[in-house]
């Protein structure tokens, strides 16, 4: 059960502060887009998904921006 992908297009807090949630509602191998992050707290993001179980891939930045790929 669970969702293929699932993307995120909001403030790093909301991220932050969902990183547990997200991680239940995706399948096992799906993919989050985590993105609407500033650069500035970019870390302390990755920290959360970490923290709640995703596997980092990699960051895309545009600018002051940073779109990140996770999987579960």
């Amino acid at each position: 059960q669970g969702f293929d992908l699932i993307f995120a297009n909001i403030v790093a807090q909301i991220i932050k502060e969902m990183a547990p949630i997200l991680y239940s509602a995706l399948k096992e191998g799906g993919t989050l887009l985590a993105s609407g992050i500033l650069v500035s707290r970019e870390e302390e993001v990755k920290e959360a998904l970490l923290e709640a179980g995703f596997r980092y891939r990699v960051t895309h930045t545009d600018e002051e921006w940073v779109c990140m790929e996770w999987t579960k």
